[in-house]
């Protein structure tokens, strides 16, 4: 049997020409992993429009590149991740046009009201003990607003696939956190929710500035994942990690409580400042 026809010709190629004799089975399997796992990396790349420079893409490809490296196929590896981006910003475009072919006559409307400065809680109808009767919005006001951004984004398979990735990103960190310890001092298990934030790469770094256990209170400042990705704003706009933290304030002081961002790396901040207190 021929060479090519047996897949070898490739890879004796990229291996200068001879096979050699370390290159076994399994260093074959992870060559074929490899050059997988970069060329579905570089279509996400291109058909998410997601940001190489900085944050999980640019780690991510760090650890391709090193295994690569160390198998001696870099440099075919680094032109699947190009040829794959290319081919995943040519089909986000087509998909663009194609969402504006296929626009409908009237879009869905949705009613906007004016946000009050702070939510108030809303219990759920059952009764709970501690903070875990405690709820933000009711149940049926989650569901209505999640059936109508899913009804808005039918029409794009891009914000649909957008979605996808924000609620599953956030259903992870759910996960994380709800493993977090109810036992210790509040400065204890709020290290270790920063912690769980830090594994799964929504922060990069943190430190607990003051915490007052009487008062049920906390500030904490953070390297937040998200500026880098969304840019410059305005106004705060990691509501996730503010969220986060309040799951995480909730276990530390055994109540419900809010997080607000006061400062945020959005709008020129070295880092993200959040303070913790009582609902």
């Amino acid at each position: 049997m021929a060479d090519e026809a047996r897949g070898v010709g490739p890879l004796r190629k990229r291996m200068g020409g001879a096979m050699p004799e370390d290159i076994n089975s399994e260093n074959k399997e992870e060559i074929k992993t490899l050059l997988l796992e970069a060329s579905r990396l570089g279509f996400e790349v291109g058909y998410l429009g997601q940001v190489e420079e900085f944050g999980w893409v640019k780690n991510r490809f760090k650890i391709i590149e090193l295994h690569a490296d160390n198998l001696g196929i870099l440099e075919e590896l680094r032109k699947k991740y190009d040829l794959s981006k290319d081919l995943g910003k040519k089909r986000r475009a087509q998909t663009a046009h194609s969402d504006e072919e296929n626009k409908p006559e009237k879009t869905p409307t949705l009613e906007l009201e004016q946000m009050p400065n702070t939510l108030h809680i809303k219990s759920s109808g059952e009764k709970g003990s501690g903070f875990d009767g405690a709820m933000r919005i009711s149940p049926e006001e989650g569901i209505s607003a999640v059936a109508n951004v899913l009804k808005v984004s039918e029409n794009s398979h891009w914000v649909t696939r957008q979605l996808d990735l924000a609620f599953s990103g956030i259903a992870d960190l759910h996960d994380m956190l709800g493993r977090i310890s109810q036992e210790g001092t509040p400065e204890a298990i709020l290290t270790e929710g920063l912690e769980k934030l830090k594994l799964t790469g929504w922060i990069s770094d943190y430190a607990i500035e003051e915490v007052n256990a009487g008062l049920k209170t906390a500030k904490v400042s953070a390297v937040s994942a998200i500026p880098n990705q969304y840019g410059v704003s305005t106004i705060p706009v990691c509501i996730s990690i503010s969220l986060a933290l309040e799951s995480i304030g909730a276990r530390a002081f055994k109540t419900p409580v809010q997080a607000m961002e006061k400062r945020c790396m959005c709008q020129g901040d070295e880092k993200c400042g959040f303070v913790i207190s009582p609902r």
